[in-house]
């Protein structure tokens, strides 16, 4: 998260300022540091934005664009006395949007302020991992399934299964009134979803999963999008209940299917078939 050590004026005395500091003495400069939470911490790609917001954003006091280099430094040129909140311009879909100095998505963060030829170090900068979801999808066919964390008025936070189904939703971002998350998998063909979380075939019917920090990680968020597969022995007469033993009624439902010359339902028939059978029956 954001350090919590306290930003460090370098004057012309005493102290040997960076080279940048040399520019005509009309201006400070705010030098400063982006990492990624990891672990371990590590900068974004260089050449991302860093922005330098004043109060009011005018031609006299406009807003100061800087961008890193690779260890995710960056130096900005900025107006004496007028104070700047520094926001880095990072959409990786992993971590969660901060000014420095905030703990929350909308709150403005630190002001920083330098006098005229002053050369300002800030703290570190350390956007944070968001809260995760994460799950497993069945298919038939073992391809890749989108996934999405739904917020109204916030819109949808995407991924993709992996080979194995698996998913992890990163990067999300619980505030009071946007906490609430719904979860949707698949595609109807239509731009919908194919399933809800849990199991709904609609919006309306998806059942929320509530995050309460950016530190959450929830589990088992999982979905089967495999076609439904009819029970060869719905259609099986029942047998006596006194034979209703799982050993005595597969051998019957075998019977049953070749006699009917099911040999295909024959080939596929589970366990989970007859118990069903069983149930039906009992």
């Amino acid at each position: 998260m954001i350090a919590a050590a306290a930003a460090v004026l370098i004057t012309g005395s005493g102290v040997v300022a960076p080279a940048h500091a040399d520019a005509p003495q009309t201006t400070g400069a705010i030098i400063g540091q982006v990492l990624l939470e990891g672990p371990p911490d590590y900068p974004p790609a260089a050449g991302t934005e860093v922005y330098l917001f004043p109060p009011t954003v005018s031609l006299e006091t406009p807003t100061v664009i800087a961008t890193t280099t690779a260890d995710g430094t960056f130096i900005a040129d900025v107006l004496p006395d007028v104070s700047y909140v520094v926001a880095a311009q990072v959409e990786d879909g992993i971590h969660v949007p901060r000014n420095l100095g905030a703990t929350s998505r909308n709150a403005p963060g630190t002001a920083f302020t330098v006098s005229t030829g002053e050369t300002l170090v800030l703290p570190e900068y350390v956007l944070p991992l968001g809260a995760t979801i994460s799950g497993h999808v069945e298919t038939d066919d073992g391809a890749p399934v989108p996934v999405s964390a739904y917020v109204p008025l916030r819109g949808y936070t995407d991924t993709v299964t992996d080979e194995n189904g698996e998913y992890t939703i990163r990067g999300l971002d619980p505030t009071p009134g946007f906490d609430s998350f719904i979860v949707g998998f698949g595609s109807d063909g239509d731009g919908g979803f194919a399933q809800w979380w849990r199991n709904s075939p609609t919006m309306d019917g998806a059942k929320a999963i509530v995050l309460t920090s950016i530190d959450d990680a929830v589990t088992g968020i999982d979905a089967d999008l495999r076609t439904p597969r009819t029970n060869p022995l719905n259609s099986a007469p029942c047998l006596a209940r006194s034979t209703l033993t799982l050993a005595k009624a597969t051998a019957a439902a075998r019977a049953y299917l070749r006699a009917h010359h099911d040999l295909a339902a024959l080939k596929t028939l589970t366990r989970a078939d007859v118990q069903q059978y069983i149930a039906r029956c009992a």
